[in-house]
């Protein structure tokens, strides 16, 4: 443990990027809430205890081969075993410490993450880890800090990193403890240089800006140097306040060498701000400091305001109107009033997204959108009853929404697309329906294609891109077998395979180095423990498996 004051600046891989720049700014001496440094060590020692360093080994070197499904399986079984698991003696003391020191006058706490993968080369992670304030007792404390550790392991979490391109990373935290700054307003700010600056601004606490509950006030340096407000109360900042935050963004992107976003806030009507992050921006601005337009049409198209840039084409789908059979993951473009933290998971399982109402361009939302290279665009009124069940391009670098056809084939009746119809080309993280008759009294098969394995699928599904993907399962358990079986990889592979799959891949086992024979050993166990909760047993042969009622 660790006071932020402390010299010199700590080591990123020690105690994660966010704990470092809090340091930096300090050291530059600006206005920085008290508090303390947990390093990574606190979060090791605390998974050795529980007796999981193998399985999150285990999970960054191999959770994108998998299904997304069993890894989120794999993450809740983390997290339920952290919150079981008792705090290590030192963890404890050290905690009681700081919460003495920290409460002396009265104040509350915030518990906030500073994960090794937060800002790192593997994304940014915007607004995916946990932070909790208002902690009035050291028990609040305790239990934000297993909330905030367990958030690494939330789904969230797995299904943004499943999402980047795949490199090493490290599961593991520091973490912050620092009084809490109750501001009369709070913002962020994005500064390249003295021209291209923007400064976003909501009343209160800064939660109600980066998580997408209220619209901020914006404001940006015009042509002669005065500033612009383009919506909201004026009187949140005045000039002195913005000027110094100017100051601060000048100085900030100098030390980091690079454009950056700084996140602050006012507590009272002095013009010196608390600072509470600066990250850097690797690339330039993608898109211009727009003002809304009420989401009109401009010759042809309806335009919005751009909050992350890209292109997309995929038919509207109203978020709070879902069709009666949910759109295939990356085929619709999202219609929603809002963006914010309680829709999130819409970045996962959309080509684009436009909100009624007007959104930040600098929160968590849009940092996210442009990380994960999906359109947003926001301000568009009455999105959701003009354009669902529409085929639509979206330009978000222009905020354009170009209309393609009235009454997307299909849409209404079946409430999907195949890939046929949208008429060009997917890869990698998507669903595909397949095209072909299914057989009576049952569904046309869907595929989930992840990040691991990525697939290039044009017009209609091919029924080999199935067996693709099980030799692709094969290869990688053939290279795990290759000395001595190893019954935990086991166990996590087989939810991975449906009955068809399960019997392809036997069919396929003499081109490895295991035996039908040992598969079917060490998968005994297991089988029955499935078959206690499912209710049916699973009958197993080396030419695949077959299910039947107990």
């Amino acid at each position: 443990m660790m006071p932020l004051t402390a010299l010199p600046i700590p080591d990123p891989h020690l105690v994660g990027s966010k704990a470092v720049s809090l340091c930096r700014l300090d050291a530059l001496g600006f206005r920085v809430a008290p508090g303390f440094i947990f390093d990574i060590s606190y979060c090791e020692n605390l998974f050795m205890l529980a007796g999981l360093r193998d399985r999150i080994q285990w999970l960054q070197e191999n959770g994108p081969l998998f299904k997304e499904s069993y890894v989120l399986g794999f993450g809740q079984e983390i997290i339920q075993r952290l919150q079981e698991t008792d705090f290590p003696q030192t963890f404890e003391q050290d905690l009681e410490r700081c919460f003495a020191s920290l409460t002396q006058d009265g104040s509350s706490l915030i518990c906030r993450s500073s994960c090794l993968l937060e800002d790192s080369e593997c994304g940014a992670f915007p607004g995916v880890f946990r932070s909790e304030g208002g902690l009035t007792t050291l028990e609040e404390l305790k239990k934000a800090v297993r909330n905030c550790v367990g958030s690494l392991f939330q789904p969230k979490a797995l299904r943004y990193w499943l999402r980047m391109p795949r490199q090493s990373v490290v599961f593991s935290m520091g973490l912050l403890i620092q009084q809490l700054v109750n501001s009369r307003c709070t913002g962020v700010m994005f500064f390249e240089h003295s021209d291209s600056l923007l400064i976003e601004v909501v009343p209160g606490t800064g939660e109600l800006l980066m998580s997408g509950q209220m619209a901020p006030v914006s404001y940006r340096k015009g042509d002669h140097g005065s500033w612009e407000k383009h919506e909201g109360d004026s009187d949140l900042l005045g000039e002195g306040a913005l000027q110094e935050l100017a100051r601060i963004g000048a100085v900030t992107a100098r030390t980091w060498s690079s454009a950056v976003d700084v996140e602050f806030g006012f507590f009272d009507r002095d013009c010196t701000p608390y600072l509470f992050q600066c990250r850097p921006v690797t690339e330039r601005w993608p898109f211009e400091c727009t003002s809304p337009s009420g989401g009109h049409a401009r010759r042809g198209d309806v335009r919005g305001v751009s909050c992350s840039p890209g292109k997309a084409q995929g038919v509207g789908t109203s978020w709070s109107a879902k069709p009666k059979v949910s759109m295939p993951s990356g085929q619709s473009i999202a219609l929603v009033d809002f963006l914010s933290e309680q829709n999130y998971d819409l970045l996962f399982d959309t080509q684009g997204i436009i909100s009624e109402q007007v959104g930040s361009q600098l929160n968590h939302l849009s940092i996210a959108c442009r990380e994960l290279g999906i359109p947003y665009i926001s301000g568009v009124d009455q999105a959701r009853t003009r354009f669902h069940g529409r085929l639509l391009t979206v330009d978000g670098e222009k905020g354009a929404i170009s209309v393609l056809a009235e009454d997307f084939p299909g849409f209404a009746e079946h409430g999907t697309v195949a890939v046929s119809q949208v008429g060009h080309r997917m890869e990698g993280s998507g669903w595909v329906q397949k095209r072909d008759s299914p057989p009576a009294g049952s569904t046309a098969p869907v595929l989930d294609f992840h990040g691991g394995m990525p697939l290039l699928l044009e017009g209609l599904y091919q029924g080999t891109t199935e067996t693709e993907w099980v030799e692709g399962m094969v290869t990688y358990l053939g290279e795990i077998f290759q000395n001595d079986a190893n019954p935990d990889v086991l166990e996590i592979c087989l939810p991975q395979l449906s009955a068809e799959e399960f019997s392809l891949l036997c069919r396929m086992v003499p081109g490895c180095s295991f035996s039908p024979e040992m598969l079917l050993r060490v998968f005994r166990q297991v089988i029955r423990k499935a078959s206690r909760h499912s209710g049916r047993t699973l009958m197993l042969d080396t030419r695949g498996y077959q299910t039947g009622n107990s």
